[in-house]
């Protein structure tokens, strides 16, 4: 059953009865969800997916309209959906790093569960995957295991105080030519190089499949682990 149908996403909440009743409602039909930090991030994945041509058995929850969310929402999300759901093999967390490198935003991450491993109840972490931008830890139950995969946005190359998702939309326009790479010393953030998301993704539409590859390759490695399930 494919999850990923039109724009349709889900709001989540961890700290309001919604979340908890999202969550009951997909235990038993998901092994694998993607938590988005924003609308837009939810909406350029979705496009990326539909670009690469993944069929994708995995339903994308957005965790805020705006506004960035606190590590300690983010580790909720992941107590609530192993709690709640026994089938949930796949959380994935598409972030950005913010004024954070990629790898120090993980590193924090990684602190708040493994200070969270009582009130999660796992008897491990272990480090899978240590990239730029992806990472992937499985916890480990007594039972069973979550991957927990995390595609952390922002490209330090970019002299920017803010690293965010547009960061790779930025990288692919300058591969398509669509953009002039002196442009970055006009912008305060990638995402000023954008009118709106429509322009990334339009961006993404046209885009070649090679160059969507390199630019947002965080997110095609999350999307191979989570909507493939590859075994590890």
């Amino acid at each position: 059953m494919v999850f990923l149908v039109g724009d349709d996403v889900l709001q989540l909440k961890p700290y309001e009865e919604a979340f908890y009743n999202i969550a009951r409602s997909i235990r038993r039909k998901l092994s694998s969800i993607i938590i988005c930090e924003g609308s837009d991030d939810a909406k350029i994945l979705k496009s990326i997916i539909r670009k690469i041509g993944i069929e994708c058995k995995a339903t994308i929850g957005v965790s805020h309209g705006g506004g960035q969310p606190s590590i300690d929402e983010l580790i909720e999300y992941v107590i609530v959906l192993s709690r709640l759901s026994r089938r949930l093999k796949s959380i994935g967390l598409v972030i950005d790093s913010e004024e954070l490198t990629p790898h120090e935003k993980y590193s924090n991450i990684l602190s708040k569960l493994k200070g969270k491993q009582q009130d999660i109840g796992f008897s491990k972490i272990e480090e899978v995957v240590i990239e730029e931008n992806f990472y992937m830890l499985k916890i480990r139950f007594d039972q069973r295991v979550i991957n927990l995969l995390m595609a952390i946005s922002g490209l330090t190359e970019y002299p920017f105080k803010h690293h965010m998702i547009e960061d790779h939309a930025l990288k692919l326009a300058f591969k398509e030519k669509d953009l002039d790479q002196s442009i970055v010393n006009d912008l305060t953030r990638s995402k000023e190089a954008f009118n709106s998301v429509d322009n990334i993704i339009a961006l993404i539409e046209r885009a070649s499949k090679e160059n969507i590859i390199a630019s947002f390759n965080h997110l095609i490695n999350l999307i191979k682990y989570v909507c493939e399930e590859p075994k590890t």
